[in-house]
């Protein structure tokens, strides 16, 4: 059995026409964060077309695996300035706020 996984970076077209130049950078550094997941992971490489990448996996988790580690080294890489003075990658600021269920 072989899992597929496809990305595609959201915006990405209203991104091109803003800046190419920044999203060649952007999709390079996407595409090399994304690679160098993939062996870790047990990913193989199908094709990239544009900001878009098709990997395969034997196992299923591996594939799921893979997914969240590749949100996370996105979200931790130091993106141009450039990048983030667009709406679609300014920086977020997310609160948590702790829960607490109490039976009396």
């Amino acid at each position: 059995m072989v899992t597929w996984v496809v990305t595609d970076v959201e915006g990405s077209t209203q991104l091109w026409e803003w800046d190419a130049d920044v999203m060649d950078d952007a999709v390079e550094r996407h595409n090399k964060i994304l690679r160098g997941l993939l062996d870790v992971h047990g990913g193989h490489e199908v094709r990239t077309d544009g900001d878009s990448m098709c990997a395969a996996f034997h196992d299923a988790v591996d594939a799921v695996t893979w997914a969240v580690a590749a949100q996370a080294a996105l979200l931790a890489h130091p993106w141009p300035a450039r990048l983030l003075e667009h709406p679609y990658c300014a920086p977020v600021t997310l609160v948590f706020q702790k829960t607490c269920l109490c039976m009396t």
